[in-house]
């Protein structure tokens, strides 16, 4: 019987979904050791009849077992329960968590970029990507994942990534330099890379310069880039005209096309620089309701990868890209050689170049 292998109360309290309660019974029985490494759980056919609960709820409870690295899912055998003990043996399924979850939209450009790398480096690794959120940390768990990347920390959630060595966690922070000789990391220099963006429109002649920007309370990246635009004056002697249009963050589009449009309509710029690739829509949006016309619009530089605007709006445009997807995948290859040979490998902490790239 189901009930003696899962060992279910005969009443139980309702859980907010149907499939939780099936998922923390086969948690129950994991760590009791009534499914012990190796064991087969029942068919999803199965567990949808004892518990009275459609196939895609069943599948749903088993996805997340998986996620969470208790079970592994064999196509045409089934589902198995995993070993934690041997999580770092060369034989092993790692489970490499990530922070990104990929909207259908397209201008998801950054979590997809990264996660198509890190999916070419676990394809040919015995290794599983789970997806977990953002702003759950403090959610990680030993045992639910071997390493993981995180594709944007705050300064507040450092103290906890610290620690994750600690719980049999390997992390590798992705676009921070971290200066902790025991954290991984993987990025670009942003103060850098702003300077370089900077300078491409000084030494272009450009000398009114319009700066977009999100105001995020905190956020190292953004303060780097405006540290960036300083920096590109003093080097290259050149004092211009800046005007700011700093806008809140976490609004709707409606907002910031609104915004933006205020901004444009009452200055005259010959360029715009603007820091942050979610405003490149509104941006462009704001100038085509303004009417200006794509041969008399100023230069504008983002930032973020915004590449994929191009077939959209006529604009001329040039944008800072970023290596998302190599970086991607060395983190994860970094990972998979820390986990599998220990501490012989050495802490990953290396800086990529990005580039300009102009829409025309």
């Amino acid at each position: 019987m189901i009930e003696a292998l899962l060992k279910t109360e005969p009443k139980r309290k309702r859980r907010k979904t149907v499939s939780d309660r099936l998922k923390n019974d086969l948690i129950k029985a994991i760590e009791a050791g009534n499914l012990v490494p190796g064991d087969i759980i029942p068919s999803e056919n199965l567990l949808a009849e004892e518990y009275k609960m459609s196939r895609s709820s069943v599948r749903s409870a088993l996805d997340e077992l998986q996620n969470s690295g208790l079970i592994e899912k064999r196509p045409g055998k089934g589902s198995f329960v995993c070993d934690q003990r041997e999580s770092t043996q060369n034989n092993s399924i790692l489970t490499i968590g990530l922070d990104i979850e990929p909207k259908p939209d397209s201008n998801d450009w950054y979590g997809a970029h990264i996660l198509h790398g890190v999916e070419n480096a676990c394809k040919d690794d015995c290794c599983r990507i789970a997806i977990f959120r953002k702003n759950n940390l403090n959610g990680l768990k030993k045992g639910f994942y071997d390493g993981i990347i995180l594709s944007s920390l705050m300064i507040d959630d450092m103290s906890f990534v610290e620690v994750l060595p600690e719980l049999g966690i390997q992390p590798v922070i992705m676009n921070r330099i971290i200066e902790n000789p025991q954290i991984a990391y993987v990025s670009v220099d942003y103060r850098y890379e702003s300077m370089q963006a900077v300078k491409y429109l000084l030494e272009s002649g450009y000398r009114k310069i319009g700066i977009i920007s999100a105001q995020i309370h905190g956020h190292m990246v953004n303060e780097l880039r405006h540290k960036g635009f300083a920096d590109a004056e003093k080097e290259t002697g050149v004092n211009c005209v800046q005007e700011q249009c700093i806008v809140k963050s976490y609004q709707d589009n409606s907002y910031y096309i609104k915004a933006i449009y205020n901004f444009l309509k009452k200055t005259s710029l010959d360029a715009i620089y603007l820091l942050n690739g979610s405003l490149a829509l509104p941006l462009l949006t704001a100038m085509k309701k303004l009417n200006i016309k794509s041969e008399s619009c100023p230069s504008i530089i983002c930032f973020d990868d915004i590449g994929y605007l191009h077939s959209i709006y006529e604009y001329p445009f040039s944008y800072v890209k970023m290596p998302l997807q190599t970086m991607g995948y060395d983190a994860t290859n970094y990972l998979i050689n820390r986990l599998r040979n220990g501490n012989d490998i050495p802490v990953l902490k290396k800086v990529y170049r990005a580039e300009i790239i102009t829409a025309k």
